[in-house]
């Protein structure tokens, strides 16, 4: 018995061994790529320093302007805190916040918010944030300088 030629039989398997391996690699390159996104993200949202620094912005807004910020955002949704207010301007500097939202807890409505003062990151952050089902209750969502986040119920 003569063999056959066994070149195209070398092919198929060359074919069929390369496609097995380019598959697992591209399955170990999506597995490490969500494992980096969130260990980055571990870094960046909910930081301990960035939460202990909205709570004592919760404080803060408890004793001062807790009506006022409390009728703003019952009429919009959200509040915009502006470092050019005079009670805020230190506070802004000493902690190197950027940006402060106060905000209903169900925010919905604040997903969908783009503005010139509102970063994408931030929205990618807000995108993150579960709400919940208390009525009534706000949420202090703070960007820092350094693109951490944090935010706590109010």
């Amino acid at each position: 018995m003569k063999k056959n030629n066994q070149k195209g039989f070398m092919l198929v398997e060359a074919f069929v061994v390369s496609t097995i391996v380019l598959g697992v690699l591209v399955f170990m390159f999506i597995q490490i790529r969500t494992i980096v996104n969130g260990f980055n993200k571990s870094f960046s949202y909910n930081t301990i320093p960035g939460i202990y620094i909205a709570n004592e912005l919760k404080k803060i807004i408890k004793i001062q302007d807790y009506d006022e910020l409390k009728q703003q955002v019952e009429l919009t949704g959200y509040v915009l805190v502006d470092e050019d207010r005079a009670d805020w301007n230190n506070m802004f500097g000493m902690n190197n916040i950027k940006t402060l939202i106060i905000a209903k807890d169900d925010i919905n409505s604040l997903k969908k918010i783009k503005g010139e003062k509102i970063s994408d990151k931030v929205v990618d952050y807000i995108n993150t944030i579960t709400s919940s089902d208390v009525q009534n209750a706000y949420r202090i969502i703070v960007e820092f300088n350094d693109d951490t986040y944090a935010s706590i119920r109010l």
